[in-house]
């Protein structure tokens, strides 16, 4: 789990392997875009594509609605993204939501506010949510 400060200085800390980056939030737009407009959607809503995207083991949710991540969990990840349900870290440094939820950083920022991306086990999308730098997410690093 990095904090923002570990994010924004990916130059200097190589989070990411030479000829990666971790994605701005609209890279990560441009991935559920063409999920949701290619059917990795459930249902007919195209913005359900958490399902597509989480992995198929690790989701500790009881969810019992058709679509959301943490239901029928074995039919999970038809995209191959594999995001895995590591919790977060919060500003305290407790790790919480191990499970639960995944949290994926984008390298985007409007100074105060930093953007990441979301799966949750009740949930069926993966929006683009933003927080504090302080908090620690999970990485995922794409080629440049």
């Amino acid at each position: 789990m990095y904090n923002y400060y570990t994010v924004a200085d990916t130059n200097t800390l190589n989070i990411c392997p030479v000829g990666w980056h971790v994605p701005t939030d609209s890279e990560w737009t441009v991935l559920t875009n063409f999920l949701a407009n290619n059917g990795y959607h459930f249902g007919s809503n195209t913005n359900d594509i958490g399902k597509s995207m989480a992995t198929t083991f690790g989701w500790n949710g009881t969810s019992t609605t058709p679509g959301n991540v943490g239901n029928d969990i074995g039919s999970n990840n038809s995209s191959g993204f594999s995001g895995s349900p590591g919790g977060y870290r919060d500003q305290n440094g407790i790790f919480l939501n191990l499970g639960l939820n995944g949290s994926w950083w984008s390298s985007s920022s409007n100074g105060i506010i930093t953007f990441y991306r979301r799966l949750n086990s009740i949930t069926n999308d993966m929006p683009s949510s933003s927080n504090g730098k302080e908090v620690g997410f999970s990485v995922r690093c794409i080629r440049n």
